[in-house]
């Protein structure tokens, strides 16, 4: 079961468990004490009186919020400190409550409340520093299921001790709980201080009018408020029936055993159906339904009630109450916060929640003291409960236009641009989509029409859309519906061979011959005015055998090889539609023209034929930026053949460099499980410096896209070495150079100062290496802004981060790793480099013999030059052995160097 929650690491072991049995711990002790509380006090007073305690918790829990707001640092000895202080005030109590007073009972109600409220919110700060927020969707799940199983066993402990025990005793059995509860933050949990942030205003009614402005200014806000509202009024009237019922059916003394036994069997169905229902419910439906279950059921509950009256019926409404509330409920209320910006979700979150919740505990606690005196009271509030449910359910479904309102904002910005990330959405949610089909605006409705092609959704599209006065958005819809299979179009479609637009009655004969052929309209059209009409038209023959296969080879390699763009475009989309082996020739000469428009309509019809014959045409359109996504998904589509080539590609260092560089993503694109392993081979054997950092790149993608990528960590763990030995040689290099330039400042010339540049820029780049590499190593661990936080001007952020890294790094890492980063002056950074730590030119003239063993081309033409302009004499062998290169930028130094020396 903890795997399907989380994947707990060695290092992360001790602080979860010991979270999760803190929780669980307070949570048991909050069963047993709410059983005992609510014993004691229905044994002794009337249902009607629940009312003024629920405002009290109300009021103290909404104080309590917002005086906490400006309480400062929440720390582990605060928590066991209230933990304490829960045991005494409990005690406390067990002595008071033996009077039976009014007083007494009614404080130990609020307590309870109050307690809930204290000591949960202070666990959860604590554990909210404990953990990162990586580590925090990996284990709160894990460590929340300690809140349900709490509950359950102190529901089973606290019915089984007061089928034994006087109600009253169950106060100190909650009390042992909080102790031994308490001893594990104090021997197990870490101490953690928080880290800094912006402090809050300190006047908390400014806070509470700046979010209320928020909210009410927003409908959709709005909308989730009266929710929260709603909800919690709802369930607490179903709270106060359902203990009327118990209270006045059941004699004292068995208080305690039928609530402890009804709260076990509520918490073991609310956890059913949070591993069973709730996941389920939230894939299948729309966020509109998902948010009226729970108040549909209520509703037949309280008719139910309404027109039997009774403990059974009581008990079915608490049943619905009990199971779904902290499963269904709560997680749909939670995915309405999701598409909301993160500023604006962490700004009114808390305020919607406790004002919800514990404004609505009020309302409906006023509601319950207008009816006390009446003699039907439960029946008057059944009848309330049926009018909420009923307006609950109309704003869920209400909200659902605001919900959709987030995601075609998105829809509204990308325009052409389609192929953003969606947020996932319901076939409803798809569907009312349809509205932007209707838009004056080309981008929206081709983004609508991309958006349900993507979504297996095209037949809802209504073929009258072939009726749009824009040829592009005609044309793109007959795409659509073309890949989709549809047929029911094709009345509306021949209408359109007679469209004035050239482009759409090329587009009508392709889809025609693809969906209804006829060798008619073909020859009708083989003789258009249109270059794109007759290619078309010439495509459709050719694949229906309407004319010699020879002379139908001649006249499209013709038009391939020496036609207008027009044409050679329209011969490709043609193919697009009528995809065959046979056009393979034809695709290959139109992918040797240096037509963009030309070549991506050849892509689109590569795509279809899926040849390994156009491979490496494929692979030369990869340097250009604007195919090379059309390119790529050619090439992942040809499947094992591509990859074969790919790889081959990669080890072959006479390739094209500008075709190598982009081979490492487009090999990640394949699966996972073939591309990792075929990356990791060629990221430890290759020597060409920028193509191993494509394949850096490529591997962190891969691993970010897909939770299942095997890494070889030792092989890795060698890879990040090797780059810190570089990191510390370049260090090493500055630190010589600096050195030399205080020794003559001679030296200091505009030359050196570009060598200095460069050696740095490089050593940044090593960095770069090291934490992507380490990202792969650790991919739960939040890499990218510790790298961030260590190039931090902020001294208290780079802190914060360099203990982040020192949790995971290897032992012999951790010194060497900070050092790249620290302050000091190089010499020193360089001397605490460890292992890893080569020693450095003795001298100058070492240190520039050292720069023209370098492969890079730049570093030894800017080290020539340098040598040349100080007349370092003794350097002259070894430049009159340095290499040729092809663009000539070295010999050409070289040359002019030389003379310099001999002179």
């Amino acid at each position: 079961m903890i795997k399907s929650f989380a994947e707990i690491r060695p290092h992360e072991r001790r602080a979860v468990f010991s979270a999760f049995f803190t929780l669980f711990g307070i949570l048991c002790a909050h069963a047993v004490l709410e059983t005992a509380r609510d014993t004691l006090f229905l044994s002794s007073l009337p249902a009607s009186q629940l009312a003024w305690v629920y405002l009290g918790v109300a009021f103290v829990s909404i104080l309590l919020f917002f005086l906490q707001n400006d309480a400062g640092k929440t720390q582990k000895r605060a928590l066991v400190s209230w933990l304490l202080a829960s045991i005494a005030i409990t005690v406390a109590f067990w002595f008071s409550t033996a009077s039976g007073k009014f007083v007494a009972l009614f404080g130990l109600y609020v307590w309870t409340g109050v307690f809930a409220t204290l000591v949960v919110v202070r666990f959860w700060t604590l554990v909210g520093d404990m953990f990162s927020l990586s580590q925090a969707k990996r284990l709160f799940s894990l460590i929340g299921v300690g809140s349900v199983l709490g509950a359950m066993v102190g529901s089973a402990l606290a019915g089984f001790l007061a089928s034994r025990l006087e109600a009253r005793h169950l106060l100190l059995a909650s009390s042992g709980i909080l102790f031994l509860t308490a001893l594990i933050p104090v021997a197990f949990l870490p101490k953690v201080t928080a880290p800094a942030t912006i402090a809050p205003s300190r006047d908390p009614g400014k806070r509470l009018a700046d979010s209320l402005r928020v909210i009410w200014g927003d409908g959709y806000l709005t909308r989730v408020q009266g929710i929260l509202l709603i909800s919690t009024i709802a369930v607490t009237l179903v709270d106060f029936i359902f203990k009327s019922y118990v209270s006045a059916n059941f004699e004292p003394a068995q208080l305690g055993q039928v609530f402890g036994i009804t709260y076990f069997a509520l918490n073991i169905l609310s956890l059913m159906a949070q591993i069973f229902l709730v996941s389920w419910l939230v894939r299948s439906f729309g966020v509109d339904r998902v948010l009226s279950v729970f108040p549909a059921l209520l509703l037949g509950g309280a008719v139910f009630l309404l027109l039997s009256g009774g403990l059974v019926a009581s008990f079915l409404l608490k049943l619905f109450d009990g199971g779904l509330r902290h499963s269904l409920q709560r997680t749909a209320t939670e995915v309405l916060y999701v598409p909301l910006a993160t500023e604006v979700r962490s700004r009114v979150k808390g305020v919607i929640d406790v004002l919800g919740q514990r404004g609505g505990q009020a309302l409906a606690s006023g509601l319950i003291l207008a009816t006390a005196t009446l003699s039907n009271s439960e029946t008057i509030l059944a009848a309330v409960l049926i009018i909420l449910c009923g307006i609950w359910i109309a704003i869920a479904f209400d909200i659902k236009k605001f919900y959709l309102a987030l995601f075609r904002s998105t829809l509204n910005e990308v325009s052409f641009r389609t192929r953003l990330e969606f947020p996932e959405m319901d076939l409803a949610s798809l569907e009312s989509l349809m509205a932007s089909l209707n838009s004056p605006v080309d981008g929206e409705v081709l983004a609508a029409l991309d958006l349900l092609a993507d979504q297996d959704r095209a037949h809802v599209i209504p073929a009258l859309i072939l009726y749009h006065p824009s040829s592009v958005v005609v044309a793109k819809a007959l795409e659509v519906f073309t890949k989709a299979g549809r047929s029911d179009f094709v009345p509306i479609t021949h209408r359109l061979t007679e469209h004035e637009d050239p482009e759409i009655r090329a587009a009508t004969i392709r889809t025609l011959g693809w969906v209804a052929p006829d060798v008619a309209l073909y020859e009708r059209f083989q003789n258009d005015l249109s270059p794109k009409v007759r290619a078309s038209a010439l495509i459709g023959l050719i694949s229906h055998g309407a004319i010699p296969a020879e002379e139908g080879d001649t006249r499209l390699l013709t038009l391939a090889g020496g036609g207008t763009v027009d044409e050679k475009v329209a011969v490709a989309q043609a193919i697009r539609f009528s995809p065959g082996a046979r056009f393979e020739g034809v695709l290959l000469v139109l992918a040797t023209s240096k037509d963009e428009p030309v070549l991506q309509a050849v892509l689109n019809a590569m795509k279809e034929i899926r040849s390994p014959a156009f491979i490496p045409s494929l692979m030369e359109m990869l340097p250009n930026r604007r195919l090379r996504r059309s390119a790529r998904e050619c090439l992942v589509s040809i499947g094992v053949e591509s990859l074969d080539q790919l790889q081959e590609g990669l080890a072959n260092p006479h390739l094209n460099r500008k075709i190598r560089l982009q081979l490492p993503r487009t090999v990640s694109l394949f699966s996972p499980r073939i591309a990792a392993p075929i990356l990791q081979e060629n990221l430890v054997s290759l020597e060409d410096g920028a193509v191993r950092y494509r394949i850096i790149r490529a591997l962190v993608r891969l691993q970010e896209e897909n939770d299942d990528v095997e890494i070889d960590r030792a092989a890795i763990q060698r890879i990040v070495d090797s780059n810190l030995r570089t990191a510390f040689n370049l260090l090493g290099w500055q630190a010589t150079l600096e050195e030399g330039g205080r020794e003559d400042p001679k030296r200091n010339t505009e030359v050196q100062e570009l060598i200095r540049d460069l050696l740095h820029h490089k050593e940044v780049q090593a960095r770069e290496r090291i934490f992507d590499l380490l990202g792969l190593i650790y991919p739960g661990e939040d890499v990218k802004n510790i790298f961030r936080g260590l190039n931090s001007a902020n001294r208290k952020v780079r802190d914060s981060s360099a203990e982040l890294l020192e949790n995971f790094l290897e032992p012999h890492q951790r010194g060497p790793m900070l050092a790249l980063f620290d302050d000091l002056p190089l010499a020193e950074r360089h001397l605490r480099g460890g292992g890893y730590n080569r020693p450095r030119p003795r001298n100058y003239e070492d240190l520039m013999r050292a720069l023209l063993e370098r492969r890079g081309v730049g570093i030894r033409a800017l080290v020539v030059f340098h040598v040349g302009e100080l007349k370092l004499r003794n350097l002259r062998g070894a430049i009159e052995q340095l290499p040729s290169d092809l663009a000539g930028l070295v010999s050409q130094e070289v040359d002019r160097t030389l003379k310099l020396l001999r002179n």
